[in-house]
């Protein structure tokens, strides 16, 4: 309730139903949990690079789906260090929510202003969103989805395998 209270959802959509063309008949019409809106957002000059591509700017990302972001630290192993956003720069959740800018500042700036228990309450969630989102191994999308992840885990906006995005 968090999560959604502030917001977060507006741009870490929770979930989505796949289309009905995929070719392959487990994929269509599925729901999936991606907390994602697959959209470019500006997220303002701290984020920023110095490369544009196509129609998004240097300061454009993709929502970071936050599917699977529970397990981040177990793939690490007790000695890694885990890196979120686009380029690993945050070393942890809060710093990856505090690195919002843009169109994500009043994000950054409603969790600034959460009490120490109700940070904690979100940090956890978080890190409970693979158990929440994408625990059904029994649904055949699932799999077929996580098998396409393992080979593409990192895809920017305009690499001809992402989606058509609409601003």
């Amino acid at each position: 309730k968090l999560f959604q209270g502030m917001r977060c959802a507006a741009c870490h959509t929770v979930e989505m139903q796949t289309g009905a063309g995929h070719l392959f008949a487990e994929l269509r019409k599925q729901t999936i949990r991606p907390y994602t809106d697959l959209l470019l957002h500006d997220m303002g000059p701290e984020l920023a690079d110095k490369f544009s591509e196509g129609q998004a700017q240097g300061n454009m990302w993709r929502t970071a789906p936050l599917w699977g972001i529970g397990y981040t630290e177990k793939v690490m192993g007790n000695g890694g260090k885990a890196g979120y956003l686009h380029d690993g720069r945050a070393r942890s959740l809060t710093e990856a929510i505090l690195w919002h800018g843009g169109e994500g500042s009043k994000a950054r700036q409603r969790f600034e202003n959460l009490s120490k228990t109700e940070r904690d309450a979100l940090l956890a969630f978080l890190k409970q969103v693979e158990r929440l989102g994408l625990d059904r191994h029994d649904q055949p999308a699932h799999r077929c989805i996580e098998q396409q992840q393992l080979g593409t885990a990192h895809q920017g906006a305009g690499d001809g395998n992402a989606l058509a995005l609409t601003a």
